[in-house]
């Protein structure tokens, strides 16, 4: 459900390429955990997953996910995900958009069969994941990742999870994304699905590999382009998860946490800020 461009990413060596993994070993003293960076958005080809992830999971005892993943496609969820998607009364897209904007998002909505009267009063994040989602599925991507993929893995086992967001902070932090700035973000949005299934195939690519500073490079490019998304969407969860997991290093259980990898780097990412507590980070290879 992340918004694409938050996860692009740019490019690095050669020599890492065949040497790494999306998934971590983080040890306290002889407590230990792993995080592993999902990727949200797979293809059929895109399996079996890379090893690591398999050794992570085998390795564990409780699996830790961003949100409730059973609760998702719960009926009342769905409808309430669906309220909150609309703009208020008396508001629509074409109020809220600059002509130039609203006549290509029209362009794009008509390319995909969407009418334009149907969709006046969705909000303009909730549209362009609409329109996103449409195109990734035309690509042969599904919106069933890493995450849940090892969630089932997990139910099938009858093993432990938990998680770290309820699904109403994530609907509230997805339906509001790009309120007060709707021209630019569609803007930007539009301009980012033209080239939607040359960065999806890279972003796969990369991710398999374990390619940090391909995935760093990116996002920092869009913090400072969206500082304000990129401070809701990774900067502040971050830091509201990091008690959690430094709980974690303290049980007598080894966690699987599984999130989405733009939150694993940079300098506000998981990866870093345990780092600087001290604790050992080993990606594994």
């Amino acid at each position: 459900m992340k918004r694409i461009f938050c996860l692009f990413f740019a490019v690095i060596s050669v020599y890492s390429v065949f040497a790494q993994s999306s998934v971590w070993k983080v040890a306290n003293g002889d407590k230990v955990l792993y995080l592993g960076g999902s990727s949200h958005l797979l293809r059929a080809e895109d399996f079996p997953l890379p090893t690591e992830f398999d050794m992570a999971f085998d390795a564990s005892q409780e699996m830790v996910f961003e949100t409730d993943i059973n609760s998702v496609s719960n009926p009342e969820i769905v409808q309430l995900m669906m309220m909150k998607s609309l703009l208020p009364e008396g508001k629509t897209l074409k109020s809220l958009l600059s002509d130039k904007v609203y006549d290509e998002l029209s362009k794009v909505c008509a390319e995909n069969n969407i009418p334009m009267e149907n969709v006046q009063n969705i909000k303009p994040a909730m549209l362009m994941s609409i329109l996103e989602m449409v195109q990734i599925k035309k690509m042969g991507f599904q919106p069933q990742g890493v995450d849940t993929y090892y969630f089932a893995k997990q139910m099938a086992k009858k093993g432990e999870w938990t998680h770290f967001e309820s699904v109403e902070f994530q609907m509230d932090l997805l339906t509001t994304i790009g309120d007060g700035f709707e021209d630019e973000y569609v803007k930007y949005s539009l301009a980012d699905m033209k080239n939607i299934e040359k960065e999806l195939s890279i972003l796969i690519d990369e991710w398999r590999k374990g390619n940090t500073k391909f995935i760093s490079k990116k996002l920092k490019k869009n913090s400072k382009q969206f500082p304000l998304v990129y401070n809701k969407m990774f900067t502040e969860r971050n830091a509201n998860w990091m008690p959690q997991i430094e709980q974690f290093l303290q049980d007598d259980k080894v966690e699987f946490v599984v999130v989405g990898l733009g939150h694993l780097v940079g300098k506000d990412g998981l990866l870093k800020l345990l780092k600087n507590k001290g604790y050992k980070v080993e990606q594994l290879r």
